[in-house]
């Protein structure tokens, strides 16, 4: 009988163990990709600047991504005689054109500096930016200008300078890079 009552107890008591393990297949994750080209449209090249004499500037920026995006630019030049003052060099009257639209919208800055950050929107400001959808473009322009105050120092003297634009997605966390 105690043979029987332990028979009983031991296949009472069972334990499993087991692990099982499944794979999705055939899932593909995608990334998004930023990539802008900017053109300068004119001029092809810039005249000898007279002091307090507007030179007009047109570029295209084109979205070549995947995504919107929102942009900031900046540019950068130095007098190639280094004692020459580079912010008396400015921007000025800058506005854009996206596509669609007939008009021309004007950044809210007077003028900008050498290595002034502005942002693609109404104020020039971080806010109330204007989205560039994928595979879109639009255009830049403005003038340049040799402040009224330059002597002539600055004859026969050059200012290269390089436009440096930014793009960050537009999603609300999306940070911005850092300019080079």
């Amino acid at each position: 009988m105690l043979a029987i009552a332990f028979v009983g107890i031991s296949v009472g008591i069972a334990t499993a163990y087991f692990t099982g393990s499944s794979w999705l297949t055939g899932q593909v994750l995608g990334t998004s990709t930023l990539a802008i080209q900017v053109e300068q449209l004119s001029p092809s090249a810039f005249d000898s600047f007279i002091p307090g004499e507007p030179q007009e500037f047109t570029w295209k920026i084109r979205n070549t991504g995947n995504t919107p995006v929102h942009l900031a630019a900046r540019f950068s030049g130095q007098w190639e005689n280094p004692a020459l003052d580079a912010g008396l060099f400015r921007l000025s009257e800058v506005s854009y054109q996206v596509p669609g639209s007939p008009s021309w919208q004007p950044i809210a800055i007077e003028s900008i500096v050498s290595d002034q950050p502005w942002f693609l929107s109404p104020s020039g400001q971080e806010s109330e930016l204007v989205a560039l959808d994928e595979d879109s473009e639009l255009f830049i322009r403005g003038n340049f200008v040799l402040a009224e105050s330059a002597d002539n120092s600055y004859q026969m003297t050059n200012f290269p300078f390089s436009l440096q634009v930014i793009a960050k997605q537009t999603t609300q966390d999306a940070v911005w890079p850092t300019y080079e």
